[in-house]
């Protein structure tokens, strides 16, 4: 059922939102999105220190109530539409034989995967624990929400160079929590530059990815939310024995590659 959200909000802004402000309202919708990954963390962590942990689900089933009321009250009707027409996975089907959508599909993986898989591995590096651990992961907030605010200098760039910048930086900087062994200050630095490159990079991709197929919009920010949020998923199961050292080299590496498929869609199927 979390899955099935973004894909609607985001088809939301489309039909409702002045053209002139999509990229300014998707960034800010990506920006909550990633700051839902930290304020989770910081929640449950909060909540377990000091109540029973199933508590935490509790308070997050009386949340999601409350966050369905308030999005009925504000929301606008929907418009009408026409009957679907045509078979959706057929339809699904034909934009995967699109190769850049589909190449820069497989570069979205590389969003949020390198930054939980680093955040995975360093509260179970030892490195840090308790408030500390906290700290570390509220300092992280600023940077994930800061995109809207600099959404004016940001537009200033096409959305393809911005997102080659986010990855490339953000490969340095989780490579560099490599070469900070112990330094829980370095590696908060290194941590806020990695989520404020993904802050960056998310929307970025977005407005990327919809360029090579703008017909299909809806079906595609469908398919960019599942390939989000499945790199999201799957990357602390793929570090769960790794030490911290050897997830920061892997995920700067993996942020870097995502860099380089953007690339070669630029380069061999611009027009």
């Amino acid at each position: 059922m979390a899955a099935s959200f973004a894909p609607a909000a985001f088809s939301y802004l489309g039909s409702r939102i002045a053209p002139e402000r999509r990229p300014l309202s998707i960034t800010v919708l990506t920006s909550s999105f990633l700051a839902s990954a930290v304020i989770g963390q910081v929640a449950a962590q909060t909540i377990t220190s000091s109540l029973d942990w199933r508590w935490f689900f509790w308070l997050g089933a009386v949340a999601l109530v409350l966050t369905a009321v308030a999005i009925r009250l504000v929301f606008l009707p929907d418009l009408p539409q026409a009957g679907a027409s045509g078979n959706p996975v057929a339809a699904l089907a034909r934009l995967f034989l699109r190769v850049p959508a589909l190449v820069l599909l497989v570069a979205t993986l590389m969003i949020l995967g390198p930054m939980i898989a680093l955040y995975t591995a360093i509260g179970s590096s030892g490195l840090t624990g308790g408030n500390a651990l906290l700290a570390l992961r509220a300092s992280a907030l600023p940077a994930l929400i800061w995109a809207p605010f600099g959404n004016r200098w940001l537009s200033r760039f096409a959305p393809h160079r911005r997102l080659i910048a986010a990855l490339i930086i953000a490969g340095i900087a989780a490579a560099a929590v490599a070469l900070l062994p112990g330094s829980v200050i370095g590696t908060g630095i290194a941590m806020f530059i990695v989520a404020g490159a993904a802050a960056v990079s998310a929307p970025a991709m977005i407005q990327t990815i919809t360029g090579y197929a703008p017909e299909q919009r809806g079906s595609l920010t469908a398919l960019y939310t599942c390939f989000l949020f499945l790199g999201a998923s799957i990357a602390p199961s793929l570090v769960s024995a790794a030490s911290l050292p050897a997830t920061a080299i892997t995920a700067g590496a993996a942020s870097l590659a995502g860099a380089g498929l953007v690339m070669l869609t630029r380069i061999r199927f611009t027009k």
